[in-house]
């Protein structure tokens, strides 16, 4: 892994401050629209839905700006992107003006949709465009932006509330819609498509054919796996684990702190399964390593009636960081891995068509996976 140019940190910089920003503004709806929703006259099951709609539109789009990815380009895609999910947050934090009721519900679903197509959008080029600019260690770079993921979830709430407090329910949607579309400014600059298609043919969409040709590979079906069941078990941790924690009677910088295990723990873990799988391409082990310490992380948190243990919070805390250290090889090992069966026993090319179609198969997993959270919410409400 060499030094990298002024241009690669450039890239990387705006591309990944796009996906903090987006996080940071996925992080802090969950704190600050469900009170907002109440005055509206909406219930709990009626602003649920608000957020499945979101999961639903990455679903749907991820595998829609895959399949276009090398034919419009990824500057364009990017670009657009995000002037979606930024004018869509703006929007978002000017529904305290809408009327309630049915007219509240219907505006929350549509920007939520027009915020999740162009997020979902921007995800698979970024995780196109950074595959190709560093080939040999994908596994590594993707690991990193799951790092910045994970940064962002961090720092909305705080970031949220202080801007909340600051000037009321739309300046924190705001400000954050605004460095958004800043970045897609930024973005027209510094994304090269120069090598979107390296061959001399005319660049073409991805056609079903290919899709189905990858989906026949069994480390693509398990790669969508770990990725959707990673994401399912995250949420039910983040739904389920305040309850939990009631019983130990935690001040509320405390229950922080429990939670920030879970994301610290893979902040680290991610890019450095990532760039083990890389070198040792050894991403089906830590698959099954990430995959076991994930059982016995929730073995832990409960703790499960069989083991003689009683609920601690070190207990939970322990669980907490297995959980996060096992969670990481699960997408950055998944995206390597998926990628290292498509060009050796699928056949496909080292390029960007070959990028895209994987970054399309990984970008629908992370909502496929919030959606399923979502329904149970849904379910449990």
């Amino acid at each position: 892994m060499g030094k990298l140019s002024v241009r690669e940190i450039l890239l990387l910089s705006i591309l990944w401050f796009g996906i903090f920003c987006n996080y940071v503004c996925y992080s802090i709806i969950a704190p600050f629209f469900p009170q907002l929703a109440r005055t509206k006259g909406l219930d709990a099951i009626e602003y649920s839905m608000v957020f499945g709609a979101y999961s639903v539109s990455q679903v749907i789009f991820s595998v829609i700006s895959g399949k276009f990815l090398t034919k419009i380009g990824c500057k364009f895609i990017i670009v657009s992107g995000l002037f979606l999910t930024g004018g869509a947050t703006v929007l978002f934090g000017c529904l305290e003006k809408s009327p309630g009721g049915k007219v509240f519900l219907i505006l929350s679903i549509l920007i939520r949709m027009v915020e999740g197509a162009g997020f979902a959008a921007y995800l698979t080029s970024v995780l196109a465009v950074v595959v190709k600019t560093f080939p040999e260690n994908p596994g590594y770079y993707v690991g990193l932006t799951e790092t910045i993921i994970t940064v962002g979830m961090i720092a909305g709430p705080p970031a949220g509330s202080f801007l909340y407090l600051l000037g009321g329910y739309h300046t924190p949607f705001v400000v954050f819609g605004t460095l958004i579309m800043l970045t897609a400014s930024a973005s027209v600059w510094t994304v090269n498509t120069s090598s979107d298609n390296q061959s001399r043919e005319k660049p073409s969409a991805l056609t079903v054919q290919e899709y189905l040709h990858i989906l026949k590979l069994p480390a693509t079906i398990l790669s969508i796996l770990c990725v959707t069941l990673n994401v399912v078990a995250d949420a039910f941790i983040l739904i389920t684990l305040s309850d939990h924690l009631q019983q130990f009677s935690l001040h509320p910088l405390e229950v922080g702190c429990v939670y920030l295990c879970l994301f610290i723990s893979y902040a680290f873990s991610s890019p450095i399964a990532g760039r083990l799988a890389d070198k040792l391409k050894l991403e089906y082990i830590l698959q099954c390593v990430g995959s076991l310490v994930l059982v016995v992380s929730f073995m832990l948190i409960g703790p499960v009636a069989f083991l003689p243990l009683s609920p601690k919070v070190w207990l939970v805390t322990v669980g907490l960081l297995l959980k996060g250290f096992g969670a990481g090889p699960l997408i950055s090992c998944s995206y390597s891995a998926c990628l290292r069966s498509a060009r050796q026993k699928g056949g496909l090319p080292e390029n960007f068509r070959t990028y895209s179609l994987v970054s399309s198969i990984v970008s629908f997993s992370i909502p496929l996976g919030q959606l399923h959270a979502c329904l149970f919410t849904f379910s449990t409400n």
